[in-house]
């Protein structure tokens, strides 16, 4: 059975009203740590008012509550996002292009450094003149130079980084699944192509966090699987439900290589301390959850979620050894090594590790045809390799316009040799 590979970026989704690359920057530039709640359990949910895209209104969650004493650890994370941003903003312009090089920059912060420490301290400072009516931020500005006189603070001061970050994560998730137009745009003729193959297997390697595809082969009576299974994973205790097993039984698969919106990290915590034992669960939805079960020896365990999103342009590339991810650039590789023909549809080529796989699995064999889609012209990426002799065929419409004519050639002569 021959064997054809999808890679979808970013311009895969917009046809369907998900927000750009730029459109999600440009949220995160009006950014403030007020539109951000503290669910009971201590996450991140985002109000209302953060959504000004879109005819849909976002319901806030049930069970949620405003920042209280109890809540300043996390309270700190979103205070400290906002001087991330504005120091970041400030030095590009006031423009947030990229919003992956933005985590990048708040990343870097993690050293505890005086030089890091003075910068945040002044732009705290800064911004505080303009938000006399937050009654936190005398709190955060004490914080903030407790950091710059207390060395034994450098403990707490990567936390309050790395709750920046998780902030930034549960961002995104949001602008994500929230700021969804009602634009419609149904991709028949990408589901017509997968029909009139059926003999063929299709892997869609997407670097997207949306649930389109999941959607679009659902709302087609289109089997596939994503390498998720039910079960019971921590004890006979625990709830069932999907978790990844790398079970693969359909012959049109999905494999999300920078996570979802609804897929979770979940890690035992046993009397106050977490245990590193990784299990990625999978949710219908992108909603927060987290479950309390017994071990069956009388202690509880308590499985919480964080989300399973990668971002960052330097960043990326260690978050690419971590749960789940690490188990699907194997199968990235191993399939565009068997690939008969790779479909590209949106990708701008510029992350470097799904490159590097490209450039081994793919145009390092000259025979293996590529159709890239979406691209009037040969990105700088691209027009190396077909220097080099690579098949590579351009159609300048997007998915909402291509109509696979000349895929489905390609596969008809496939299948003639075959027979």
């Amino acid at each position: 059975m021959a064997n054809i590979c999808f890679l979808l970026g970013a311009g895969f989704s917009v046809p369907a009203g998900y927000p750009s690359a730029f459109d999600v920057s440009q949220k995160l530039i009006a950014y403030d740590n007020r539109y951000m709640y503290a669910h009971t359990s201590g996450f991140y949910l985002v109000k209302k008012i953060f959504y000004t895209l879109g005819e849909n209104p976002f319901e806030e969650y049930n069970n949620t509550k405003e920042w209280n004493g109890e809540s300043f650890s996390w309270k700190e994370g979103a205070m400290m996002l906002e001087v991330l941003i504005s120091i970041y903003r400030s030095k590009i312009d006031s423009s947030i292009k990229n919003y992956e090089e933005l985590y990048d920059f708040i990343n870097n912060f993690r050293i505890y450094s005086k030089e890091n420490i003075e910068t945040i301290l002044y732009e705290t400072r800064l911004v505080g003149k303009r938000k006399l009516d937050d009654p936190y931020w005398g709190w955060w500005t004490n914080k903030i130079e407790k950091y710059s006189n207390d060395e034994t603070e450098s403990g707490s001061w990567v936390t309050a980084i790395g709750h920046a970050l998780l902030c930034f994560d549960y961002l995104i998730n949001d602008i994500i699944q929230k700021l969804k137009s009602n634009k419609h745009f149904d991709y028949q003729n990408l589901i017509q192509f997968i029909k009139n193959n059926t003999s063929f297997n299709f892997d869609f390697f997407t670097l997207n966090h949306d649930l389109l595809l999941e959607n679009l082969f659902e709302s087609n009576q289109i089997d596939y699987s994503d390498g998720f299974e039910a079960g019971k994973f921590y004890s006979d205790e625990s709830p069932i439900m999907y978790h990844f097993a790398a079970n693969y039984s359909s012959s049109n698969r999905i494999y999300k290589l920078h996570g979802s919106v609804n897929y979770w990290d979940y890690y035992y915590v046993i009397n106050s301390q977490a245990i590193d034992k990784h299990v990625v669960i999978k949710h219908k939805s992108g909603e927060y959850h987290s479950f309390y079960i017994n071990d069956g020896s009388g202690s509880q365990i308590v499985a919480e979620n964080s989300g399973l999103i990668l971002s960052g342009v330097e960043s990326k590339k260690l978050r690419y050894s971590g749960p789940l991810v690490c188990d699907l650039m194997p199968i990235y590789k191993e399939k565009l090594d068997s690939a008969d023909l790779v479909i590209v549809i949106g990708y701008s080529f510029m992350d470097a590790i799904i490159n590097t796989v490209l450039d081994e699995s793919v145009f390092s064999h000259n025979e293996k045809p590529l159709i890239a889609v979406g691209f009037g012209n040969a990105p700088e990426y691209l027009h190396t390799k077909m220097l080099s002799g690579t098949s590579i065929t351009f159609q300048g419409d997007g998915i909402d316009k291509y109509n696979f004519a000349d895929a489905q050639s390609l596969l008809d002569r496939l299948t003639q040799h075959e027979l």
